[in-house]
């Protein structure tokens, strides 16, 4: 909302703040004896609350005053009523004119209206494996931020590893394996949590010590990986799954 004269460029902060920081301390702005002097709109206390129901020598029209301060907040208590009063105080006004110390009063952002981008990259496996699903995530990726990649469950795991040879991804595998074997394995034998399969536990316990979320550069939609650098999806179970990665770029 602009301002056509240095009175009303000065009284518009001035005068928003104050009743700002009484909406937000569940007080009730508009008829307070302490406010109404400050104002310099010569108003007149209404009988039943509400708006001023007279304003003479102001430098604002009534309708604008109507329209910086709402016209139904007439007794703000704390709590959600008190964040509505601020929000009918501040929809109209720059954001620079909104006093940063009433945090109910500071409109939220949209990370998606800044420019971020979501999606979910679906994965099946087959059973225990390393699944590289690094040309998806390029096809989607554009412009330039950081990529947050997040599985959505637990006897699973995310993974940077080489993609030129796949004796790596075997030998991970197997190292994996045996460190951390099915609950048949005679070592085992302490675990409690066996009626899912001899495979889940020991997929939880995986899950555990490897990464279930990677952040990667991305710069004019080009992923920052190395040159044998791939992404995978590391699957612990033995059966089929269809896995979940969320994918957020901002």
């Amino acid at each position: 909302m602009g301002c056509r004269t240095q009175s009303v460029r000065y009284l518009i902060p001035r005068t928003v703040q104050q009743m700002i920081r009484f909406s937000c301390m569940g007080q009730t702005p508009y008829t307070d004896s302490r406010i109404l002097p400050d104002l310099g709109v010569g108003a007149k206390r209404p009988p039943h609350g509400g708006v001023f129901s007279r304003i003479a020598s102001n430098p604002l029209s009534h309708q604008r005053v109507r329209a910086l301060t709402g016209s139904q907040a007439i007794r703000p208590k704390a709590g959600t009523n008190s964040q509505r009063i601020c929000k009918q105080l501040t929809d109209d006004l720059p954001l620079s004119l909104v006093p940063t110390q009433f945090p109910c009063c500071i409109p939220p952002q949209n990370p998606l209206s800044l420019g971020a981008m979501q999606t979910t990259f679906t994965i099946q496996t087959h059973g225990p494996g390393l699944y590289e699903f690094t040309p998806e995530v390029t096809n989607w990726a554009s412009g330039t931020g950081l990529l947050t990649l997040f599985v959505r469950h637990t006897s699973c795991s995310l993974l940077i590893q080489e993609n030129a040879d796949p004796e790596v991804q075997t030998d991970l595998q197997n190292f994996f394996h045996r460190l951390v074997p099915p609950t048949t394995d005679p070592s085992m034998s302490y675990l409690t949590h066996t009626y899912e399969g001899p495979d889940d536990m020991p997929a939880h316990i995986k899950a555990a010590m490897l990464p279930t979320s990677l952040s990667i550069p991305i710069t004019d939609g080009r992923l920052a990986l190395g040159t044998w650098q791939g992404i995978y999806l590391f699957e612990h179970r033995n059966a089929p799954h269809s896995r979940q990665i969320a994918a957020h770029l901002a």
